[in-house]
């Protein structure tokens, strides 16, 4: 196994971490849809989650931050149905009607 400069290690983290933030506001909204059930398409997280795995793809197939990338979408997809739950109770008595997810721009 050849192992991965300070650098190397840090952009592929970078894209993974990326990909994770993306992932994890995605997955709230989603939650939050199917709890409040709203009639919204879920949004796709595809992109996402191919960002994650090309990330992880790039590290060596015995590398420690595997498990530790792992981990962190784990409990990002936990996170984000307990969030998504305490949120619609402390709203009430309103109602959600939807949820909108924007990309920002670059200034």
């Amino acid at each position: 196994m050849t192992p991965l400069s300070k650098i190397e290690f840090e952009i592929i983290e970078g894209v993974f971490h990326d990909g994770l933030g993306t992932f994890a506001e995605l997955a709230l909204a989603n939650r939050l849809i199917e709890l409040a059930r709203l009639d919204q398409a879920p949004f796709n997280l595809s992109n996402s989650e191919a960002k994650i795995r090309d990330a992880m793809s790039r590290l060596p197939s015995g590398h420690k931050s595997r498990a530790i990338f792992e981990r962190e979408k784990a409990n990002v997809s936990d996170g984000a149905v307990r969030g998504a739950a305490e949120l619609l109770i402390k709203v009430k008595p309103a109602n959600l009607t939807g949820v909108r997810h924007c990309k920002c721009r670059s200034l």
